[in-house]
């Protein structure tokens, strides 16, 4: 509606910057290896280039200008953006015959305008978000509901970063409800003679189930002539608390919940890959002294084998065979036959490091759910709704939920549910880190 012309304005804005970006990747390149291009001249390379992102964003416009986008969100659509730019610019060349470049040059050249482009994109977010928090670009909003479910979409568009102007609340229940600082503007049936008299809203948020069916049709006819932008918030989102999409057909709207981000095969590709690297690393290098350390201590101070057998559920309810070290005397059941040196490995996670050879056969993760055994896997399942759907990932060392959580099942939800590498890079250097703290 009425945003329409700032979004076209704002992709305009958008291309400007990043062919600028490209244009100075570009002038570095050639400087650097002038003789890239020593049988082609140097301005259909840059001709192609231009013309393969522009057709691309055309489409496929970079999202770190739009509210509520975080940090990650922006690094990966960086990063996609110049993966697709690339394999079009690959096949622009292939078409028209026209030889791409000397290694060395593409190597610069793409890595260069990957790196310059995140770090613009994350540059005029942070711009962007402080223009908002200064009151620029900021949208009126009027939200339409019960209290309780709008605190918090309300907690969200309180932060000055995020842009919104919140008018206030209209709803039939406890205004006490409301977060602190949001104006309780009176009944739902008195919104709409608000907005008649109140035309500088930008936006409305409702909730038409607190309406009757002619105020909610009222409402939206209402919106429509003076080009408020109008958005439903179905009641039943706040009971479920998952990431929905819609689809429209015909002139239904279909609410379906969205798949998490893990089932997607280039994010499994993706995960798997980071384990797999990972965990060669870790067993080419640091492994082999460990053992030697463990093992040499293990035998000091307990008789028995250095490693020990432990079964717990893993991805789709399979059951996983793993080998720690020992920390027990054999034979021991109970927390006081825990030997000196294996009550240290267990503080600083050691005795899980044979776990690399489950990573590297794909039955657990670097970062995941925590493991659990199958009678505790199934008292989740009792205490906890939509725990099922931590089975469809591999158990992980790190993760958002951990033993000493509280609330560890629905950290791990959350984690399934919030799946990115960058989710999976934090817990892991997090992991680290406090194992090195200790």
């Amino acid at each position: 509606m009425n945003n329409i012309g700032r979004t076209g304005l704002t992709r305009i804005l958008t291309v400007v910057c990043d062919l600028t970006v490209m244009y100075i990747c570009y002038i570095f390149a050639h400087t650097l290896i002038p003789d890239a291009f020593a049988a082609i001249n140097p301005d259909t390379h840059l001709l192609i280039v231009f013309s393969s992102y522009v057709a691309w964003v055309a489409f496929f416009p970079p999202k770190h200008i739009e509210r509520e986008t975080t940090g990650p969100q922006v690094v990966t659509g960086s990063l996609m953006t110049v993966m697709a730019h690339f394999f079009i610019s690959a096949g622009v060349y292939s078409m028209a015959q026209i030889w791409m470049g000397d290694r060395p040059y593409l190597i610069v050249f793409w890595g260069l305008f990957a790196t310059m482009l995140v770090l613009e994109h994350l540059l005029v977010r942070s711009f962007v978000r402080y223009l908002r928090g200064k009151g620029k670009f900021s949208r009126t909003v009027v939200l339409i509901g019960k209290a309780r479910d709008l605190c918090r979409i309300c907690s969200v568009m309180a932060q000055p970063e995020n842009g919104y102007q919140i008018k206030g609340v209209f709803s039939n229940d406890a205004a006490e409800e409301l977060p602190k600082g949001i104006s309780h503007l009176g009944t739902t049936a008195e919104a709409l003679s608000y907005l008649t008299e109140n035309k500088q809203i930008q936006s409305v948020y409702c909730q038409p189930e607190t309406l009757s069916h002619e105020q909610a049709e009222a409402l939206f006819n209402h919106c429509i002539r003076h080009k408020t932008d109008f958005y439903d918030m179905p009641e039943l989102m706040h009971s479920l608390q998952r990431r929905m999409e819609t689809k429209n057909t015909g002139f239904s709207v279909l609410i379906t919940a969205v798949k998490e981000p893990i089932s997607h095969w280039p994010n499994k590709m993706a995960k798997r890959a980071v384990d797999v690297v990972l965990s060669l690393l870790c067993l080419s290098t640091i492994f082999p002294i460990v053992y030697m350390v463990a093992a040499f201590f293990i035998k000091r101070q307990s008789q028995g084998p250095v490693f020990t057998k432990k079964t717990f559920e893993g991805r789709n309810g399979r059951k996983v065979d793993a080998v720690y070290f020992r920390t027990k005397h054999s034979g021991a059941d109970t927390e006081d036959g825990t030997f000196p040196f294996g009550a240290l490995m267990r503080s600083l996670h050691i005795d899980e490091m044979p776990l690399l050879f489950n990573i590297l056969k794909g039955e657990v993760s670097f970062a995941g759910p925590r493991y659990h055994t199958c009678r505790d896997m199934n008292l989740y399942h009792l205490k906890t709704d939509n725990y099922q759907v931590c089975e469809l990932v591999k158990p992980g060392l790190s993760g958002c939920g951990t033993a000493e959580s509280e609330d560890s099942s629905a950290d791990d939800i959350y984690y399934v549910q919030n799946w990115s590498i960058w989710l999976d890079a934090k817990l892991i250097l997090q992991m680290w880190i406090k194992t090195l703290i200790k």
